[in-house]
């Protein structure tokens, strides 16, 4: 079959689970099964921070903190969509210019030393 990812709410630690299509995601080429769980696990965490605990919504001013890494990087995703002003907070230029590859929109970044 497909290798597929996707979540669920409850048995995900087993060798075998059964889902609903509608819950699954193709993996796409090039991505080993440990990469693609761990989007939904920085998709989840991100989307959870920023929209359950934050509030965000369209017009919203974020501040994204390690911004490159897999959370910031969904987080940044996520206030595109919503129509979110993100500012992104990273570690390095090298870093800096992650962020602008992945996200042109992102006008803020701030490089900590």
């Amino acid at each position: 079959g497909d290798r597929v990812f996707g979540f669920t709410r409850f048995g995900a630690y087993a060798d075998r689970l059964t889902q609903r299509a509608a819950f699954l995601r193709k993996i796409p080429d090039g991505w080993s099964f440990a990469e693609a769980a761990s989007v939904m696990v920085q998709g989840m965490t991100a989307y959870y921070g920023l929209v359950e605990l934050g509030n965000a919504k369209k017009g919203s001013h974020v501040l994204v903190e390690s911004a490159a890494g897999g959370v910031g990087l969904q987080t940044l995703e996520i206030c595109a969509k919503l129509g979110c002003r993100a500012a992104a907070v990273v570690g390095s230029d090298a870093k800096a210019d992650v962020v602008r590859a992945r996200h042109p929109e992102v006008k803020d970044i701030i490089v900590r030393e």
